[in-house]
């Protein structure tokens, strides 16, 4: 009988074994990344300011300076902001009839070397609970007008896939010692929940 038990009790065992771990899922993002960014053929990138289209217009530059703070982290190439004139609209400035304005990025890579430009535009935001996100970024190259790289999600915490994605950004960056419900600090704070959006973007490159 004890016999009996030991064998059943392993083959327990064995069957948890091989019970596969449920998947994980990924941010909601999409990108693409092309071969100059592969290749790192792009060593200079200007960004330029954001396009909003949310309530929120003086989110802007805080969305681009925490996407600029997480892209230099990657090392991929050196990010630096440029700045327009006040009566100057992002999306004017950065494209017409729906292409990007050539003349632009010749301007971009004569004057001030860039090799790309960064543009981005907010599709969605709130601070209130449960904090969203959505951005599209493309990464155009100076030299050919073609998109190196591009990015676009919505990062929305009432949504299961984005706070379980939350939890795990927060396992992988959170200091040793911390609770485990430490994660729900990204829902109160704007700024933290900020900067995982922007990771969870930046990460693509």
């Amino acid at each position: 009988m004890r016999t009996t038990r030991l064998a059943l009790a392993g083959a327990l065992l064995a069957l948890g074994g091989c019970a596969s771990a449920p998947p994980v899922s990924a941010p909601p993002i999409t990108s693409y990344r092309g071969v100059e960014v592969e290749r790192g053929d792009l060593r200079r990138v200007a960004v330029l300011p954001f396009q909003n289209e949310t309530a929120f217009p003086e989110e802007a530059d805080a969305v681009a300076e925490a996407l600029l703070d997480e892209v230099r982290k990657r090392g991929r190439f050196e990010a630096f902001p440029l700045r327009l004139r006040e009566e100057e609209d992002p999306g004017e400035v950065a494209r017409r009839r729906g292409e990007f304005r050539k003349e632009l990025l010749m301007e971009l890579r004569r004057s001030h070397g860039a090799d790309a430009a960064l543009f981005g535009v907010i599709t969605a935001y709130s601070p209130y609970l449960p904090p969203r996100l959505g951005v599209k970024l493309e990464l155009v190259s100076t030299l050919t007008g073609e998109v190196a790289w591009s990015a676009e999600g919505l990062l929305d915490a009432a949504e299961a896939r984005t706070t379980e994605d939350m939890k795990r950004y927060y396992r992988e960056s959170a200091p040793p010692g911390g609770s485990l419900y430490d994660w729900q600090l990204l829902l109160y704070s704007p700024q933290r929940f900020l900067r995982y959006a922007c990771q969870r973007l930046a990460a693509t490159l």
